[in-house]
């Protein structure tokens, strides 16, 4: 069983529509936006919260763009 599904009709599933995504890493944006801005590098957020760099700068990249739409 993989999650809940006989294997062989998961392995069937796989091979005619790929694997599942991912699912999203869960982050303390403001936590991490704070850090940010006390002078922590991407690295050291993203060792943090077990995470690769891209993560974070994504993830804060997105949060300034929220920031942005709400006051635009």
């Amino acid at each position: 069983m993989v999650g809940g599904i006989d294997a062989d009709v998961y392995s069937k599933l796989v091979k005619e529509l790929g694997r599942p995504a991912p699912r999203r890493k869960r982050i303390n944006v403001q936590l991490a936006e704070k850090m940010h801005r006390l002078g922590w590098t991407h690295k050291q957020i993203a060792r943090h919260f077990n995470c690769s760099p891209c993560t974070i700068r994504r993830r804060l990249e997105e949060a300034k763009k929220q920031r942005m739409n709400k006051v635009g």
